[in-house]
């Protein structure tokens, strides 16, 4: 995302999490998965406060909290997904089901 300048669950040529799942691991009824996107420009960027925002929203926390859940990818980059020039972090959280 920062690369390419953009910030959504989506990418720019239509692709997302769930349909590049899909087709790694067959049909969705076999598994379940989730995904959390943050970014922040100074102390807004900070994990701390990337978190409090997921665990304030009712669906991000539902991925934090969901006891399904058995495996987790954590991304960050120390950079923003704009060209502003200001310091600042990109987190992503990828959920998944055995």
């Amino acid at each position: 995302m920062v690369a390419r300048h953009y910030f959504a669950h989506r990418g720019p040529g239509g692709r997302d999490f769930l349909a590049s799942t899909a087709k790694l691991y067959g049909p969705q009824e076999r598994w379940l998965v989730g995904e959390n996107l943050g970014w922040g420009e100074g102390h807004q960027g900070s994990p701390r406060v990337i978190v409090g925002l997921w665990m304030a929203s009712p669906d991000h926390r539902d991925n934090i909290l969901t006891a399904a859940f058995t495996r987790i990818g954590i991304g960050l980059v120390s950079r923003v997904p704009h060209d502003r020039g200001l310091p600042g972090a990109t987190y992503t959280t990828e959920f998944g089901t055995d």
